[in-house]
């Protein structure tokens, strides 16, 4: 099913930016089911979700090269997203890990510090992580805000209310863009599919396409 999908424009290589600035408002999490009759069925929770603090900050303050540690970055996101079972870490409440636990009990993150983890938080304007003190123990947690196959309870992101959001965005590949024109939007292994209610001012490499979605539509069909 291919539920109120629209490719609003392919972007030109000419206009994209190395850096997309993602605004952190709404994400639209679009969960796909199976019914008795076999067809699949495209329900639609929006999520608001909040900065939590996080400043940016120039990408110099990054690393002493000037650039984003993307071996930190992908090691953090995929532990926080999808979890490694021979680690045998428990998610706290919110699918927040403690950043200690992290450091020392995982060899991707030889080298690293607490110091590192904030710097790579506050620089990445995605906002793929929060990072937080525990209330009750003090010490510093984070956790993935987005992309999880891992079962994650998020109680403090609250559900956008029907009406309340008229249309988000997913950006694509071309190559992928053949795909969900055939199949629609799929989570493809992940709890959902994240949306961002605005058009970013500038676009990573691999967005060559952006698709809106009619949220008010897909959220009538849940």
């Amino acid at each position: 099913m291919k539920l109120g999908l629209l490719v609003v424009e392919s972007v030109p290589q000419a206009r994209v930016a190395e850096v997309a600035i993602m605004s952190p408002g709404v994400d639209a999490n679009l969960p796909r089911d199976r019914e008795e009759n076999g067809e699949s069925r495209v329900s639609v929770e929006v999520r608001a979700e909040s900065e939590s603090g996080q400043c940016p900050i120039s990408e110099e303050e990054a690393t002493p090269s000037g650039r984003l540690d993307c071996n930190l970055l992908n090691t953090l996101a995929n532990i926080l997203r999808h979890g490694d079972l021979e680690l045998g870490h428990k998610l706290l409440p919110g699918g927040y890990l403690f950043v200690e636990e992290i450091l020392k009990g995982h060899p991707g993150f030889a080298g690293y510090s607490l110091p590192d983890i904030h710097k790579l938080v506050k620089v990445d304007v995605d906002k793929r992580f929060t990072l937080m003190r525990d209330i009750d123990s003090g010490c510093w947690k984070i956790r993935a805000n987005q992309g999880h196959s891992l079962v994650v309870d998020t109680p403090d992101i609250p559900l956008v209310e029907k009406n309340e959001v008229l249309q988000s965005y997913h950006y694509t590949t071309m190559a992928s863009w053949g795909h969900i024109k055939e199949e629609g939007l799929r989570k493809i292994g992940r709890q959902y599919i994240p949306l961002v209610n605005k058009v970013p001012n500038s676009f990573k490499p691999h967005w060559e396409v952006w698709v809106q979605i009619d949220v008010q539509r897909a959220q009538a069909e849940d």
